[in-house]
């Protein structure tokens, strides 16, 4: 059995909230080169957030190290909020 150290989800879904709080979606999201509606996350936001949340888990406790398994799970994580709020404003805005 495999134990997960799930203190990076933690920091990164408290992150997201913040930047959707005060940024909105677009923080996350990649520009359209022609203008028109954004439909795709920037996978280098992603991976962004998912850093600070590993780089900051380890400042606090540098005994609890983040192996490639729990940053994958945080990843997806952060992917499947983004998704989720992107069709919400999708929705909201009648598109």
């Amino acid at each position: 059995m495999n134990l997960i150290n799930l203190a990076p989800l933690f920091v990164a879904r408290h992150m997201v909230s913040q930047v959707l709080e005060a940024e909105g979606i677009e923080a996350f999201a990649l520009e359209e080169p022609d203008g028109g509606p954004v439909f795709r996350l920037d996978p280098d936001a992603i991976d962004e957030v998912v850093e600070l949340a590993r780089l900051e888990v380890e400042t606090r406790r540098p005994w609890l190290r983040s192996d490639a398994q729990a940053l994958e799970l945080c990843r997806r994580f952060v992917r499947r909020r983004l998704i989720y709020e992107m069709a919400v404003g999708m929705v909201d805005s009648g598109r």
